[in-house]
């Protein structure tokens, strides 16, 4: 098959063989036949519409054969053809027959093809290293995020508790420790088994340890021996007091990540390091793993692969053509439901949804959805 469609591309007489191209290419070819048929873009959309395409307005096809635009008439191509009788002699470069049905065969199964170069046009990032290099920056950044939310431990350090003598260790501990880095606090008197000495970091970072050892999704305590501590005043207590984090060690961070993934499969921590350092998916097994990844660190498909908003006509082409493919349904529908109601028989739903609101839901699903599991593919 693949040998067919570089065949086929190979026979068309133009430099620009991507979607777009060979859509517009194959556009003129529709006009020509139009014109010698003495038919109009209002006699061809109610062609197709009597076809079974029953959103074809003029509009779109004045869209589709317009040099200007960027839709495609794609997979209308296929019936048009036949219904304007476009020889493939007139689309290839002249090859003998037998030659031309075997190309034309190859272009038909472009046209209604789900093929990842049929879709890249609706892109907001061109595939390869500048999509790569996206998918990266997402990737960092949800990291960030969890690492702000779930990979830290604070001490909230209240001026005002420092006038008591019963504060936990870890409160006085981290009393002291500011005191060691120049910070104005007067302690109070150490209780017995307490000290204050030059070792304040040390002290600090084991009443840490001990605080957390009791909770079962505590970090090991080599892992407090290792966190960055930051200082920050507490702005909710008017700097009347201080935050004291612990940041997690990166290592960390990356290998709890992974093992939320092991849920769904093994990966290994140094493929969601070379994820989210250079935008290298190679260590997921398919994009399906990438998806779960998305459900770890809470981001959707869409953030990963954005698209451009299509135009009503291009939402129209890529619809039916996703359709032709298999991929449709009825939103809010289970499949036994969607199966009784193909079958005409109750399901239980008693307020299906309207055609609109279906085709809404499958169009919107048609370009955002198949480009998504396509990521892979899509940043080499």
């Amino acid at each position: 098959m693949c040998i067919i469609r570089m065949d086929f591309k190979e026979a068309l007489p133009i430099e620009k063989k991507d979607w777009t191209g060979i859509g517009k290419y194959l556009g003129n070819l529709v006009e020509d036949g139009l014109r010698e048929h003495g038919s109009d873009y209002n006699h061809l959309a109610a062609l197709l519409r009597r076809i079974g395409h029953s959103k074809m307005i003029p509009e779109f096809i004045s869209e589709y054969l317009n040099p200007d635009t960027t839709a495609s008439i794609g997979f209308f191509f296929v019936p048009v053809r036949k219904i304007l009788a476009i020889s493939p002699s007139r689309i290839f470069k002249q090859i003998d027959e037998r030659t031309n049905q075997s190309l034309l065969q190859g272009l038909a199964s472009y046209l209604v093809s789900y093929d990842a170069d049929t879709l890249t046009g609706f892109l907001l990032h061109r595939p390869g290293e500048e999509l790569r290099n996206h998918v990266a920056g997402i990737l960092r950044g949800k990291r960030e995020e969890m690492v702000r939310e779930c990979f830290y431990h604070t001490i909230h350090l209240d001026i005002s508790q420092l006038e008591q003598d019963d504060n936990p260790d870890e409160v006085f501990y981290a009393a002291a420790y500011l005191v060691s880095k120049g910070y104005p606090l007067s302690l109070p008197a150490a209780s017995p088994g307490r000290q204050i000495a030059s070792n304040a970091e040390e002290l600090l970072r084991g009443a840490v340890a001990s605080e957390l050892a009791s909770s079962p999704e505590s970090p090991p305590e080599d892992v407090i021996q290792r966190s960055e501590i930051r200082i920050s005043p507490n702005q909710q207590r008017r700097e009347r007091g201080y935050d004291i984090d612990f940041v997690y060690p990166e290592d960390y961070v990356d290998t709890v990540i992974v093992k939320g993934l092991g849920m769904f499969g093994e990966v290994p921590v140094e493929s969601w390091q070379r994820a989210y350092t250079s935008g290298d998916l190679g260590g997921f097994e398919d994009d399906q793993a990438v998806a779960n990844l998305g459900f770890i660190l809470g981001f959707g498909m869409d953030e990963l692969v954005p698209t451009r908003q299509p135009t009503e006509a291009e939402r129209y082409e890529v619809h039916q053509r996703w359709r032709y493919n298999g991929g449709w349904g009825r939103p809010g529908l289970s499949m036994k439901q969607l199966e009784a109601l193909e079958k005409g028989m109750p399901s239980g739903y008693e307020e299906p949804p309207t055609d609109d609101v279906v085709y809404e839901v499958n169009s919107g699903l048609a370009i955002s959805l198949p480009l998504a599991m396509m990521v892979k593919d899509l940043i080499k």
